[in-house]
């Protein structure tokens, strides 16, 4: 019994922290591609300036759930 409660605590752990990890990795991405320069596109930070402020993340369950994720980082 107590080799299976340890099993699901270990596992656990991994799959956040594995998680985790991918949210990481993802935005990473997502930013990269965002900065991927072409001449129709507008800088990133001036993109970051327009946008940000337009933006009311708890409309969004999925990117509250994110930025508490990476608050526990």
């Amino acid at each position: 019994m107590v080799n299976i409660l340890l099993q699901l605590l270990v596992n656990d752990y991994i799959f956040h922290k594995v998680l985790q990890y991918l949210i990481w990795f993802h935005g990473k991405d997502l930013q990269k591609e965002m900065q991927k320069q072409k001449p129709r596109y507008i800088s990133l930070p001036s993109f970051f300036e327009w946008a940000i402020p337009k933006l009311d993340i708890n409309q969004h369950p999925d990117i509250v759930e994110l930025r508490t994720r990476i608050e526990q980082l």
